[in-house]
């Protein structure tokens, strides 16, 4: 009985000392946008600087901006779906239906076959039919020092504006603004020069510093937030649709009327 006792315990011990090992950790999970880099191409040679960029502020002051965005430079063969809404949730398709859109980033492209916006981020289809929702929480923040003319309100040569002139300071922008910056400068040490504020959710994007010049242009931005937060109609004047059909002698009593607004 005593030695019987005696293999248990010496079977119980080996189980504990040297049985089986816990599993490994799994590796370290991949965020959206890095999810999507996997699945395109890496350019060749340097990136090129920013001239522009769009996104989501994240911090301001009187000497720098930073924003949240992908920092992405557009698609090559990618057209509008339904261009009746504002464009803010649109979907995009491919021109050429025989070639795939190509989506460039800094570094990266990917090619795509559709991709269209939502509130949660952008959905992209690639080529493989796979989708990928690039998550607005994921995009990389960037801080973006105010050249002096900016911090001055003073005109640019980079600013491809009339006169070169602002249209916000960044004393009107606030966080949470989605905003349209120009960029100046070599890759890697962009400095902003220019800011516009194109939505303020929940509230009303402000009057631009030289208001003869971008009034109309503010004015478009809220009737386009009127109409994605609150489903107001988008006036005549600033409806897309009928400024692509207008070129073409389209009668305005014969558009089709805009529909009621996306709900992604």
């Amino acid at each position: 009985m005593i030695r019987t006792l005696t293999v248990v315990v010496l079977v119980v011990g080996a189980t504990f000392a040297g049985g089986p090992t816990a599993p490994a950790d799994d590796p370290p999970k991949l965020d959206s946008v890095a999810r999507l880099r996997v699945l395109g191409r890496p350019t060749i040679g340097p990136a090129a600087a920013l001239i522009h960029a769009y996104g989501t502020v994240a911090a301001v002051d009187d000497r720098s901006i930073t924003i949240r965005s992908q920092f992405g430079d557009g698609g090559m063969n990618a057209k509008e779906e339904d261009d009746s809404g504002t464009g803010r949730y649109g979907r995009w398709v491919r021109e050429d239906p025989t070639k795939p859109i190509v989506l460039l980033y800094p570094g990266w492209v990917v090619d795509c076959l559709a991709y269209r916006h939502t509130p949660e981020g952008m959905v992209v289809t690639v080529v493989t039919g796979q989708e990928v929702l690039v998550k607005n929480a994921d995009l990389p923040t960037r801080r973006f020092p105010a050249t002096p003319e900016l911090r001055n309100g003073a005109p640019h040569s980079a600013i491809p504006t009339a006169g070169h002139r602002h249209c916000h300071l960044l004393a009107d922008v606030r966080v949470g603004d989605e905003v349209t910056l120009y960029l100046t400068g070599p890759s890697g040490k962009e400095e902003c020069v220019w800011v516009g504020i194109r939505r303020r959710p929940g509230g009303r994007v402000p009057p631009s510093q030289h208001q003869n010049v971008f009034g109309e242009t503010i004015e478009r931005c809220n009737a386009y937030q009127d109409h994605e937060e609150n489903g107001t109609p988008i006036p005549d004047r600033f409806r897309r649709d009928l400024q692509r059909l207008r070129p073409r002698r389209f009668p305005r009593d014969e558009a089709p009327a805009p529909p009621p607004p996306k709900r992604p």
